[in-house]
């Protein structure tokens, strides 16, 4: 535990991850805290945060309907994907 609890340590804003990420968060999580969850997101150069209203700890359940629009939005801006015309 102390280990990893190091290798945390060293690693705390040091992200090397050059591509873009896609962080969507529960606002209704009782689990895991949004501020621990953005401050992750900071480390992350090129990320972007989405929260989603109306939703615990499981988005795909909660509101499959937002995760998916929100899903497909970030994969087209950053042409991960293609529309069809």
């Amino acid at each position: 535990m102390l280990k990893a609890g190091l290798e945390l340590r060293r690693a705390d804003g040091r992200v090397d991850h050059p591509h873009p990420a896609l962080l969507v968060w529960p606002a209704k999580d009782r689990v895991f805290s949004e501020a621990g969850a953005r401050r992750l997101a900071e480390t992350i150069p090129h990320a972007r945060w989405e929260t989603v209203p109306d939703s615990y700890s499981w988005i795909p359940e909660d509101r499959p309907d937002l995760l998916a629009g929100l899903l497909l939005n970030f994969l087209t801006d950053h042409r991960f994907i293609t529309q069809n015309p």
